[in-house]
């Protein structure tokens, strides 16, 4: 085996991010067959070398990617190694999509979300390299174990842009508001002594700024309100007074002087199950396009007992196809068993709306990570007696049910 000899290598690398680098040796051929960036990287210094007439070339100084992440890339390449990315995977990503090896890459976007060591790390990561999927999965992760993450060591270490699009998210799973509240203080208090800076109200409120305004103090009970945020004397005069007319005030929905600044929307319930069920939503906007287009939509993902589900649906001909996808957050080598259905929903809400099932896509052991296809023609989707799409607004909405009984290793 190759990798990690001396034997033939023709290629120095002093990989490491600030001033501490670490050689690692590797062979041109093997990695030129690997990577396309390699290739004309190499091509380029042979050019240069022939011109010149020079020696072979100084070594290879990476400056972006830490040593371990390197050599694992190079284990990868070398091996096929799947543990190369194994609690890496985010690092690992942005290795990959450098030097462009396209399996690495699509390990490390269906990477489970479990095992990354810091999900609020990851989902910044993942948004950089706009990586939407697998930003999306972390988000949908969040979301559901939000209750948890938000009181890890990890939380108190994101920016100040990352604390405000967490706390604003409607889909955040948490044991009543004021857990967001406990939060958001944990999360000041921490800044503060990274600033050398007391923990006095002006100061957690001067570095939570906006994200104060994310949290729905309208949703804090009485009893927490007066014993935690009226003593902690954050807000403001008129947006204390503004909460307190909205909990005590008989007419609190009439105009006023001191108007609420904060959120009234309830945030998803709390499910204290074991969360094996999920229900996921597509909305397919302009759909008269889609029915013309070769291209497919996808839903957000939502979880379900460890395993992350979204909604694809794609033109088949004349017909729009729909299935469901999942990846499997204990591993690579898990598979699910479970139920599946999907659903047209009617374009109406109310009870007399129908909608069309599909029966169970699914109902058992899945050996991949793909439900089977429902087809649809989009002669039937869009039929005005079937009360599906909404021509008006050009928008067909698909749902599904999805419930999980169990996992198993492949």
């Amino acid at each position: 085996m190759l990798f990690n000899t001396l034997h033939g290598a023709d290629v120095h690398f002093l990989v490491g991010k600030g001033g501490k680098k670490t050689g690692l040796m590797a062979h041109k051929t093997i990695l030129m067959g690997a990577s396309e960036v390699f290739e004309a990287m190499f091509k380029h210094e042979e050019q240069n070398e022939t011109k010149a007439g020079d020696s072979p070339s100084n070594p290879i100084v990476v400056i972006d990617i830490e040593a371990i992440t390197f050599k694992a890339m190079l284990r990868y390449i070398y091996t096929n190694d799947l543990s190369a990315i194994d609690g890496d995977g985010i690092d690992m990503l942005y290795a990959a999509n450098k030097y462009h090896i396209s399996g690495l890459i699509d390990l490390c976007r269906n990477f489970p979300i479990l095992k990354l060591p810091n999900v609020f790390y990851a989902f910044r990561q993942a948004s950089f390299l706009e990586e939407t999927e697998l930003a999306t999965r972390c988000l949908a992760y969040i979301d559901r174990n939000a209750d948890t993450l938000i009181r890890s060591d990890e939380f108190l270490q994101i920016d100040h842009n990352l604390l405000c699009e967490i706390l604003s998210r409607d889909q955040l799973t948490v044991k009543g508001e004021i857990a967001i509240w406990d939060a958001a203080i944990r999360w000041a208090d921490e800044q503060c002594r990274e600033n050398g800076i007391s923990c006095l109200a002006a100061n957690r409120r001067a570095v939570l700024g906006s994200a104060l305004l994310k949290v729905r103090f309208p949703l804090i009970s009485h009893e927490d309100l007066w014993s935690k945020i009226v003593p902690s004397a954050i807000l403001s005069h008129e947006q204390l007074l503004g909460l307190l007319i909205f909990h005590f005030h008989p007419e609190r929905r009439m105009p006023n002087m001191f108007p609420l600044q904060f959120l009234c929307q309830e945030r998803v319930p709390f499910d204290e199950s074991d969360g094996s069920k999920a229900k996921i939503s597509l909305k397919i906007n302009n759909f008269s396009e889609f029915a013309q287009d070769d291209g497919q939509r996808t839903s957000d993902f939502v979880y379900a007992s460890g395993f992350s589900f979204k909604l694809v649906a794609s033109k088949c001909a004349t017909a729009m196809g729909m299935h469901l996808e999942y990846c499997a957050e204990k591993g690579f080598d898990f598979r699910c068993k479970c139920s599946a259905t999907i659903r047209i929903a009617s374009k109406n809400d109310g009870p007399d709306g129908v909608e069309h099932e599909s029966g169970p896509v699914y109902h058992g052991r899945v050996d991949q990570t793909v439900l089977p296809t429902v087809k649809i023609s989009f002669e039937e989707l869009m039929a005005d007696a079937n009360g599906w799409y909404n021509e008006e607004e050009n928008v067909l909405t698909v749902k599904a049910d999805v419930t999980v009984e169990g996992a198993y290793q492949v």
